[in-house]
């Protein structure tokens, strides 16, 4: 992936995080500091990979497919 495309790919700070995901910024702190999604942080502010949050949904729901077909 190109510099830009990453660039692109990224939302900084936790406010572009909360709109992204839909949520208050409040949780969306929450959410970062418990590691709940994949959130990372760099001097203080916390960045998250458009990308990386797709593909972690998608295994949480392969995850929950899976377990409910076999149980």
């Amino acid at each position: 992936m190109a510099a830009e495309d990453i660039a692109d790919d990224t939302l900084r700070g936790v406010k572009q995080i909360a709109n992204y995901l839909g949520e208050k910024q409040r949780r969306t702190f929450y959410l970062c500091e418990n590691r709940l999604i994949p959130a990372y942080q760099i001097g203080g502010r916390w960045y998250l990979r458009r990308s990386t949050h797709r593909a972690f949904v998608e295994r949480l729901e392969a995850k929950v497919l899976s377990a409910a077909a076999h149980g």
